[in-house]
C-alpha cells in the first residue's frame, strides 16, 4: 500500500464499470505528493463517469465523501493515510482507514484478507456503520493494527460485519 492512496475492492453491483465482485484496484501515487482528493477524482472518471452524485464531488472536499458514497454503493475502500517523508514516517509510523459498506460478499472478505498482507506494518483504523448525523460524516471506528496478525484481523472483521454479512464466511 505504501505506494498507492487507496486501493478499492468492488462489490458485485459494478457491472457498469467493468469490475467484478471482489476484484482490487490500487490506485493514485502516493510518492508524488498529490492529495488524496486528486486521485479519487480521478478514480472516479475511469469508471464512475456517470454517476450523477460521485460527478459533483470537486476537489473542495475531504477524501472521505468519495470514500462514504463509494460504501455506499457496497465497495470496500482503504486509504492510506501515511506520510511517506523521512522524517514524519518515523515519528508516527504508516496508517490506513478500511471503509467498509454496510454488506459485504465473500469474495470481498477474501479480497479484505488477501489484502492484508500489505498492512501489516499499519495502523488500522476500522470505519463502518458509516453515516451523516446532523450533516457530519460518522461511522463506528475501531482502531487496531497490522501487527494483530491475520487470524485476529479476520475474527475483528467478521465481529464487525457478521451481523450484516450476505454469504457464508468460511
Amino acid at each position: 500500500m505504501d505506494n498507492y492512496k487507496f486501493a478499492i475492492i468492488f462489490g458485485s453491483n459494478n457491472e457498469k464499470n467493468n469490475t467484478s465482485d471482489g476484484e482490487i484496484i490500487h490506485y493514485g501515487d502516493n510518492l508524488n505528493g498529490e492529495l488524496h482528493i486528486k486521485s479519487f477524482l480521478r478514480f472516479i472518471e475511469e469508471y464512475y463517469s456517470e454517476d450523477t452524485m460521485l460527478s459533483k464531488i470537486n476537489i473542495r472536499h475531504q477524501y472521505s465523501i468519495p470514500a462514504y458514497l463509494l460504501t455506499k454503493m457496497g465497495n470496500i475502500v482503504i486509504a492510506n493515510s501515511t506520510d511517506l517523508a523521512e522524517e514524519e514516517l518515523k515519528k508516527y509510523g504508516r496508517s490506513s482507514i478500511i471503509f467498509l459498506p454496510d454488506t459485504i460478499t465473500p469474495k470481498q472478505y477474501e479480497s479484505l484478507i488477501k489484502i492484508f498482507d500489505e498492512l501489516k506494518e499499519y495502523d488500522i483504523m476500522i470505519d463502518s456503520n458509516i453515516r451523516i448525523e446532523d450533516g457530519f460524516l460518522n461511522s463506528d471506528s475501531d482502531l487496531t493494527t497490522g501487527k494483530i496478525g491475520k487470524e485476529k484481523f479476520e475474527e475483528k472483521i467478521k465481529s464487525i460485519v457478521s451481523i450484516k454479512y450476505t454469504g457464508k464466511i468460511k
